[in-house]
């Protein structure tokens, strides 16, 4: 009876940490957050310095907030940051592709329409 209790914890817990839960959005914490993210220059620097997952978290928020806040001039800055943080993953992966010699296969498999 014990293991199968021990197997139950941990399983619960393991199941837990899997997957973030997204937080409840309200607008005031996507403005708060969206603030904070471009503080100092716009989030340039900012964004540069994250790891590609955070990079992805913050896009899936920015594009939740777009869609949760109803203020157009709002909208337009979570869609810019969401335009600045994509611009940034696009120019890592072409910064992957040419430090470890892909472009050439990159090249050759999208001439063949592997896209």
């Amino acid at each position: 009876m014990k293991p199968k209790l021990l197997f139950l914890v941990v399983l619960s817990f393991a199941t837990s940490l899997s997957g973030e839960d997204r937080k409840q959005l309200t607008v005031g914490q996507c403005r708060s957050d969206l603030l904070a993210w471009t503080a100092d220059d716009g989030g340039k620097k900012e964004i540069r310095a994250w790891p590609v997952m955070e990079l992805l978290h913050r896009t899936d928020e920015l594009a939740d907030c777009e869609k949760l806040d109803r203020d157009e001039r709002v909208k337009n800055m979570y869609a810019a940051m969401i335009h600045m943080t994509d611009l940034n993953l696009l120019s890592r992966h072409m910064s992957f592709v040419r430090r470890h010699h892909l472009t050439a296969q990159f090249v050759a498999e999208d001439k063949t329409g592997a896209r």
